[in-house]
C-alpha cells in the first residue's frame, strides 16, 4: 500500500499531536523521576500528573477522526518493544501499554461508532457499557474501555452530516465523556490539592473546546516564519510513535541507573498488586 504523501507545509495534525507529544513527555518526566511519596507530602510532583492527564483525549479522538483504521506494523513492532521495555525495566505487562489500547480502538472503532450512532437509546446505553467496564477493562490495557468514548467523539467530529440525532444527545455525550474521564483520573492520581483539581477541571475544559473546534488545516505562512524549526514541528507532528517508543526506553534505562531499587532489571510482574486490588475488592 502506498503511503500517503504528507503535505510540505506544518498541518493543525502536527500542532495537535506535538502538544499531546510534550503532555505525554511532561507525564512520564513525573512518574520516573519525580514520584509522589506520602511520606515526603510532596504533593507539588502531582503537577506532573495532571498536566498529562489533559493528552489522553486527544490521542483517542484522533483515532475516531482519522480516515483510515488501520493497524500497520510499526504499531506492532512499537507496543512489543514498549512492552518488552517495561519487563526489562522492572514494570509490569498488564495493563498492556497504551499501544496496544490504539489497536483495540483502532480495531473495534466502526462497530463501537455505527451502534452509539444509531439512536439516542444505543448512545445511552453504550456510554454505561463503556463506563461500568472502564475499571474490569483497566487490568486487560491501559486507560481501558472509557477511552472509547473520545474516539466516538472523534467521529462525530470529523462526519457531522451523518448525525441525525437531536444535537443536546450529542452534547450530554460529549459533556458526560470528559467528565467521567476527569472523575476517573481524579480517582487514580487519589492525591490532589484544590489548585490541582481545579487544573484538571479546566483543562479538560479547554481540551474538550479545543477537539471540537479541530479542522484538518495547513498553515504556509507558519511555515515560512519559522524557517528551519519547522521541520523539528514536522517531526514531533508525524513521527510521535517512534519518539513515544524511543522515550520510553530513554526514561526507563535512566530510572534504572539512579532507581535501581525502584527499577530492577527483569523484575517484571505480570500485573500491578495495587490496581488488581482496586477493582477486585
Amino acid at each position: 500500500m502506498t503511503q500517503k504523501a504528507l503535505p510540505a507545509e506544518i498541518t493543525s495534525y502536527d500542532l495537535l499531536k506535538t502538544l499531546a507529544l510534550i503532555l505525554m513527555i511532561i507525564d512520564h518526566t513525573g512518574h520516573f523521576f519525580f514520584p509522589y511519596v506520602a511520606s515526603a507530602q510532596n504533593v507539588e510532583v502531582i503537577w506532573f500528573r495532571v498536566l498529562g492527564r489533559f493528552c489522553i483525549p486527544i490521542w483517542f479522538f484522533l483515532i475516531g477522526y482519522a480516515q483510515t483504521k488501520d493497524i500497520p506494523p510499526r504499531l506492532w513492532a512499537g507496543a512489543v518493544l514498549t512492552l518488552l521495555g517495561a519487563m526489562i525495566a522492572g514494570g509490569v505487562i498488564l495493563p498492556l501499554n497504551i499501544l496496544f489500547t490504539i489497536m483495540i480502538a483502532r480495531y473495534i472503532r466502526d462497530g463501537v461508532v455505527r451502534k452509539t450512532l444509531e439512536k439516542p437509546e444505543h448512545m445511552r446505553g453504550m456510554f454505561f457499557l463503556l463506563a461500568f467496564g472502564t475499571l474490569p477493562t483497566s487490568l486487560a490495557f491501559e486507560y481501558g474501555s472509557i477511552i472509547m468514548l473520545f474516539v466516538v467523539f472523534g467521529h462525530i467530529r470529523r462526519h457531522p452530516e451523518s448525525i441525525t440525532m437531536d444535537k443536546k444527545y450529542i452534547h450530554l455525550f460529549v459533556f458526560l465523556s470528559f467528565f467521567l474521564f476527569l472523575l476517573m483520573q481524579g480517582l487514580t492520581i487519589r492525591v490532589l490539592t484544590v489548585p490541582q483539581m481545579v487544573s484538571l477541571f479546566a483543562g479538560f475544559a479547554v481540551v474538550g473546546a479545543l477537539l471540537w473546534s479541530f479542522r484538518p488545516m495547513t498553515y504556509p505562512r507558519l511555515t515560512r516564519a519559522l524557517g528551519p524549526l519547522q521541520y523539528l514541528l514536522k517531526l514531533t507532528g508525524r513521527r510521535t510513535l517512534e519518539i513515544y517508543v524511543l522515550h520510553l526506553i530513554v526514561f526507563r534505562g535512566l530510572a534504572m541507573y539512579f532507581y535501581p531499587d525502584q527499577h530492577v532489571f527483569w523484575g517484571w510482574k505480570i500485573a500491578e498488586p495495587g490496581l488488581v486490588s482496586m477493582v477486585v475488592q
